[in-house]
């Protein structure tokens, strides 16, 4: 599977959160993952889709359900130091917004998300 077809297909339809983890069980991750699970109406408000990345597989969402393999290409281009943890936040134009190897509270992730000039513009419409 290509990462970049499956990437653009979001392109000026969704903001991407890509988050890059060792392991499910990697504690970073699981607080991450509760942290945004939390906030199901923004994150929908905020036209965000997310993806987890493992050395060994990938899945659409949080949920552990489709789990396909990882293109090492992809893994190179957003996480290409290996970081155990990290969080990319890609924007409607496919543009990296933030790159993160520490958990984020999603009121940080919401608050960039809310001064781009595209969300801007959605919340005035």
């Amino acid at each position: 599977m290509c990462w970049s077809q499956n990437l653009d297909k979001h392109l000026w339809k969704h903001r991407i959160i890509v988050i890059f983890t060792d392991s499910f069980l990697n504690t970073t991750f699981q607080k991450q993952k509760l942290e945004l699970q939390a906030y199901p109406q923004d994150i929908k408000d905020r036209k965000l889709v997310m993806y987890v990345v493992t050395p060994k597989s990938y899945q659409f969402g949080l949920q552990r359900t489709s789990l396909l393999s990882t293109d090492i290409e992809f893994l190179s281009t957003f996480n290409s130091d290996q970081s155990p943890f990290k969080i990319v936040l890609i924007g409607l134009d496919g543009n990296v917004k933030l790159s993160c190897k520490d958990d984020l509270q999603a009121s940080d992730i919401f608050n960039r998300i809310d001064q781009m000039p595209m969300r801007k513009n959605e919340l005035k419409n």
